[in-house]
């Protein structure tokens, strides 16, 4: 699952793979993450119900697999305590 953004509008892809976890940008661009988080160095914080509202909540197994990716996302430390989810962000190819 990866977070794009065309302009300032950010749009979740791949909403399927609960294996990894990024955001996509182009090269040398700051993410415009106003509403879906905040950048911390190399890596973001994502604000976990946009990332939930912006997949496919209603469905049952979409729904399990977004916990358990939430789910190995705490034991691994990736989690703040306001719920954020830590990504890495990626340059975009060319």
């Amino acid at each position: 699952m990866f977070v794009t953004f065309d302009g300032d509008a950010a749009h979740l892809a791949d909403i399927d793979n609960f294996r990894a976890l990024k955001v996509v940008v182009a090269k040398d661009a700051a993410p415009p993450l106003a509403s879906v988080g905040r950048v911390d160095g190399d890596h973001v914080w994502l604000d976990r119900n946009w990332l939930e509202t912006n997949g496919r909540p209603a469905e049952a197994d979409w729904a399990q697999g977004f916990a358990a990716m939430i789910g190995y996302a705490e034991k691994s430390g990736w989690v703040d305590d306001n719920g954020a989810i830590r990504a890495h962000i990626e340059t975009a190819p060319a």
